[in-house]
């Protein structure tokens, strides 16, 4: 076989070795509190190069002339990008509210 052929034997076989590895359950719950959830992203995107601006003021948020965003500008630092994930409050200008969410709880006695 060719190793292009065997690249998704190599998938199958990494996948069936994570299986049960952290308990029969395929969720992951952090132990040490829910500030573990935002670290392992952080770190998540540092190995591929992205910045986390967390608990920073926003100055200004800058869009390129098509109008994408290209920059955030924080305490005089102006960090570049190509995208830019955050509340819509961030961006009142750019967000239009389409509906509402609902959220319920049936308990059954």
């Amino acid at each position: 076989m060719s190793h292009r052929n065997l690249k998704p034997f190599y998938f199958f076989q990494i996948c069936s070795e994570s299986l049960a590895s952290y308990g029969k359950s395929p969720y992951l719950y952090p132990l040490y509190g829910l500030g573990e959830l935002p670290q392992g992203f952080a770190r998540l995107s540092a190995i591929y190069g992205g910045t986390y601006m967390l608990d920073k003021p926003i100055d200004e948020i800058k869009y390129d002339e098509t109008g994408q965003v290209c920059g955030v500008t924080s305490q005089g630092e102006t960090a570049r990008t190509k995208m830019v994930i955050g509340d819509p409050t961030y961006f009142p200008d750019k967000v239009k509210k389409e509906g509402q969410v609902l959220n319920a709880a049936k308990m059954k006695c």
